[in-house]
């Protein structure tokens, strides 16, 4: 009886501990309700970069954005390494801790600014794309092309669809983000 019971705590508390270890450093992505960024004391960080939460309480959390450094500008990380996509920007670049061409940032923010779900935080790119380039075709698939083949596409057919400078901001993130060499899928 007590090789079962004892079997029982042991795998109970694996659990449990495997569940924090989890919790704590899951993915989350930053949301932000009006504009493209969040600022975060003298820390841009923009709306859909995602995150690894280290700590978090009712009202704030730790957050690690990982990212990529151009060596022409170590003030900004990148999704990736073609440093097309920009996750944040900090006023002392002594902010991010640097490895090589990589870079980490550390900042504590509000948690209202954090969801799970990559979707919903890149839910308004997304309704600008649909709304913007599907008025003259359907919409394109995508991750058929890198980041850098929609800056060019998305310049030779911008003039048809009238898109604000806010507008321009939302598509490009949301083609870069979800592009082949982009850091999320559709």
């Amino acid at each position: 009886m007590s090789k079962g019971l004892t079997m029982k705590k042991i795998i109970a508390s694996l659990l449990f501990v495997c569940a924090l270890f989890s919790s704590a450093y899951a993915t989350s992505y930053i949301i932000v309700e009006e504009g493209m960024s969040l600022l975060v004391g003298k820390t841009k960080i923009y709306n859909g970069t995602p995150v690894e939460v280290k700590s978090q309480s009712s009202k704030n959390a730790t957050v690690i954005i990982k990212g990529f450094i151009n060596p022409l500008d170590a003030k900004s990380l990148y999704a990736t390494k073609n440093l097309k996509l920009l996750l944040a920007q900090v006023n002392d670049d002594s902010m991010i801790q640097k490895a090589g061409d990589q870079g980490t940032l550390e900042i504590e923010i509000e948690a209202k600014y954090l969801v799970e779900n990559a979707d919903l935080a890149w839910e308004k790119s997304t309704d600008r794309f649909y709304e913007k380039c599907t008025k003259c075709h359907a919409a394109k698939v995508v991750k058929d092309h890198t980041m850098l083949e929609w800056e060019g596409l998305y310049e030779s057919m911008k003039e048809f669809a009238k898109p604000t400078d806010d507008d321009t901001s939302h598509i490009l993130r949301f083609l870069k983000a979800y592009a082949k060499d982009g850091i999320l899928s559709e």
